[in-house]
Protein backbone atom coordinates (compact mmCIF):
# COMPACT_ATOMS: atom_id res chain seq x y z
CA UNK A 1 0.00 0.00 0.00
CA UNK A 2 2.79 2.43 0.88
CA UNK A 3 4.62 1.68 -2.39
CA UNK A 4 1.38 2.28 -4.36
CA UNK A 5 0.68 5.61 -2.58
CA UNK A 6 4.24 6.86 -3.07
CA UNK A 7 4.29 5.85 -6.75
CA UNK A 8 1.08 7.75 -7.52
CA UNK A 9 1.87 10.52 -5.02
CA UNK A 10 -1.56 10.30 -3.38
CA UNK A 11 -2.83 10.09 0.17
CA UNK A 12 -5.20 7.52 1.72
CA UNK A 13 -8.46 9.20 0.66
CA UNK A 14 -8.68 7.97 -3.00
CA UNK A 15 -7.85 4.44 -1.89
CA UNK A 16 -10.51 4.50 0.84
CA UNK A 17 -13.07 5.86 -1.63
CA UNK A 18 -12.42 3.03 -4.10
CA UNK A 19 -12.62 0.44 -1.34
CA UNK A 20 -15.92 1.89 -0.07
CA UNK A 21 -17.38 1.87 -3.60
CA UNK A 22 -16.10 -1.66 -4.11
CA UNK A 23 -18.12 -2.76 -1.08
CA UNK A 24 -21.26 -1.38 -2.81
CA UNK A 25 -20.69 -3.30 -6.05
CA UNK A 26 -23.83 -4.04 -8.06
CA UNK A 27 -23.57 -6.40 -11.06
CA UNK A 28 -19.74 -6.39 -10.84
CA UNK A 29 -19.60 -2.63 -11.58
CA UNK A 30 -18.30 0.12 -9.36
CA UNK A 31 -20.70 2.89 -8.43
CA UNK A 32 -20.58 5.66 -11.04
CA UNK A 33 -19.16 9.09 -10.33
CA UNK A 34 -21.87 11.27 -8.77
CA UNK A 35 -20.18 14.67 -9.08
CA UNK A 36 -22.64 17.28 -10.33
CA UNK A 37 -25.55 14.84 -10.30
CA UNK A 38 -27.54 16.30 -7.42
CA UNK A 39 -31.07 17.53 -8.06
CA UNK A 40 -30.77 20.80 -6.18
CA UNK A 41 -30.29 23.09 -9.18
CA UNK A 42 -31.71 26.58 -8.80
CA UNK A 43 -34.82 26.98 -10.93
CA UNK A 44 -35.44 30.42 -12.40
CA UNK A 45 -38.85 31.95 -12.17
CA UNK A 46 -40.45 32.08 -15.64
CA UNK A 47 -41.82 35.55 -14.90
CA UNK A 48 -38.28 36.81 -14.28
CA UNK A 49 -37.05 35.33 -17.56
CA UNK A 50 -40.06 36.72 -19.45
CA UNK A 51 -39.50 40.15 -17.89
CA UNK A 52 -35.92 40.21 -19.16
CA UNK A 53 -37.00 39.10 -22.64
CA UNK A 54 -39.77 41.70 -22.70
CA UNK A 55 -37.32 44.46 -21.73
CA UNK A 56 -34.79 43.41 -24.39
CA UNK A 57 -37.56 43.25 -27.00
CA UNK A 58 -38.68 46.77 -26.09
CA UNK A 59 -35.29 48.29 -26.96
CA UNK A 60 -35.54 50.36 -30.15
CA UNK A 61 -33.69 48.51 -32.88
CA UNK A 62 -32.18 49.82 -36.09
CA UNK A 63 -32.88 47.71 -39.14
CA UNK A 64 -30.03 47.14 -41.55
CA UNK A 65 -30.23 49.35 -44.65
CA UNK A 66 -28.88 47.05 -47.37
CA UNK A 67 -28.75 43.63 -45.77
CA UNK A 68 -32.37 43.49 -44.58
CA UNK A 69 -33.27 40.48 -46.72
CA UNK A 70 -30.02 38.67 -45.94
CA UNK A 71 -29.96 38.82 -42.14
CA UNK A 72 -32.20 38.57 -39.14
CA UNK A 73 -29.71 40.50 -37.00
CA UNK A 74 -30.93 43.71 -35.44
CA UNK A 75 -28.76 46.61 -34.39
CA UNK A 76 -28.81 48.82 -31.31
CA UNK A 77 -27.26 52.26 -31.01
CA UNK A 78 -23.52 51.69 -30.55
CA UNK A 79 -23.26 54.21 -27.71
CA UNK A 80 -24.95 51.75 -25.32
CA UNK A 81 -23.68 48.52 -23.79
CA UNK A 82 -25.31 45.47 -22.23
CA UNK A 83 -24.44 46.89 -18.80
CA UNK A 84 -26.28 50.13 -19.66
CA UNK A 85 -29.33 48.20 -20.82
CA UNK A 86 -29.21 46.05 -17.66
CA UNK A 87 -29.10 49.22 -15.50
CA UNK A 88 -32.19 50.50 -17.33
CA UNK A 89 -33.88 47.13 -16.75
CA UNK A 90 -33.09 47.19 -13.01
CA UNK A 91 -34.33 50.78 -12.68
CA UNK A 92 -37.54 49.87 -14.54
CA UNK A 93 -38.12 46.84 -12.29
CA UNK A 94 -37.48 48.86 -9.12
CA UNK A 95 -39.92 51.50 -10.34
CA UNK A 96 -42.58 48.83 -10.91
CA UNK A 97 -41.62 47.08 -7.63
CA UNK A 98 -40.96 43.80 -9.49
CA UNK A 99 -38.07 41.36 -8.84
CA UNK A 100 -35.21 41.63 -11.35
CA UNK A 101 -32.48 39.32 -12.62
CA UNK A 102 -28.77 39.81 -12.09
CA UNK A 103 -26.34 40.89 -14.80
CA UNK A 104 -25.08 37.37 -15.59
CA UNK A 105 -28.59 36.09 -16.28
CA UNK A 106 -29.42 39.21 -18.30
CA UNK A 107 -26.20 38.84 -20.33
CA UNK A 108 -26.83 35.14 -20.98
CA UNK A 109 -30.37 35.76 -22.26
CA UNK A 110 -29.25 38.79 -24.31
CA UNK A 111 -26.43 36.94 -26.06
CA UNK A 112 -27.96 33.48 -26.46
CA UNK A 113 -31.61 34.16 -27.22
CA UNK A 114 -31.42 37.37 -29.26
CA UNK A 115 -29.55 38.18 -32.46
CA UNK A 116 -28.61 41.77 -31.61
CA UNK A 117 -25.45 43.72 -32.28
CA UNK A 118 -24.27 47.15 -31.11
CA UNK A 119 -22.94 48.63 -34.31
CA UNK A 120 -24.09 49.49 -37.77
CA UNK A 121 -22.30 47.42 -40.43
CA UNK A 122 -19.81 49.33 -42.60
CA UNK A 123 -21.48 48.22 -45.82
CA UNK A 124 -24.75 49.61 -44.48
CA UNK A 125 -24.07 53.20 -45.54
CA UNK A 126 -25.66 54.46 -48.76
CA UNK A 127 -24.68 57.73 -50.46
CA UNK A 128 -28.17 59.27 -50.24
CA UNK A 129 -28.48 58.75 -46.49
CA UNK A 130 -24.92 59.88 -45.77
CA UNK A 131 -25.32 63.00 -47.93
CA UNK A 132 -28.56 63.96 -46.14
CA UNK A 133 -27.09 63.31 -42.67
CA UNK A 134 -23.98 65.39 -43.42
CA UNK A 135 -25.84 68.27 -45.12
CA UNK A 136 -26.22 71.60 -43.31
CA UNK A 137 -28.85 74.37 -43.60
CA UNK A 138 -30.28 75.05 -47.08
CA UNK A 139 -28.36 72.17 -48.57
CA UNK A 140 -30.25 69.82 -46.24
CA UNK A 141 -33.59 71.30 -47.34
CA UNK A 142 -32.67 70.68 -51.00
CA UNK A 143 -31.86 67.04 -50.30
CA UNK A 144 -34.95 66.48 -48.14
CA UNK A 145 -37.29 65.45 -51.02
CA UNK A 146 -34.75 63.00 -52.46
CA UNK A 147 -34.14 61.56 -49.01
CA UNK A 148 -37.86 61.10 -48.28
CA UNK A 149 -38.37 59.37 -51.66
CA UNK A 150 -35.38 57.17 -50.86
CA UNK A 151 -36.93 56.16 -47.52
CA UNK A 152 -40.22 55.26 -49.24
CA UNK A 153 -38.37 53.13 -51.82
CA UNK A 154 -36.32 51.46 -49.09
CA UNK A 155 -39.43 50.22 -47.29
Amino acid sequence: KLFFKNTLDINDRPIRTVLEKQNKIVNNLLESDRRGKHGKHVKLDDNLRDGIKKHISSIPKIESHYARADTSKHFIDGSRSIADIHRDYVADCKEKNVPFGNYVLFYRIFTQEFNISFFQPKKDLCDTCVAYDNAIGENKNELKNDYEEHLVEKD
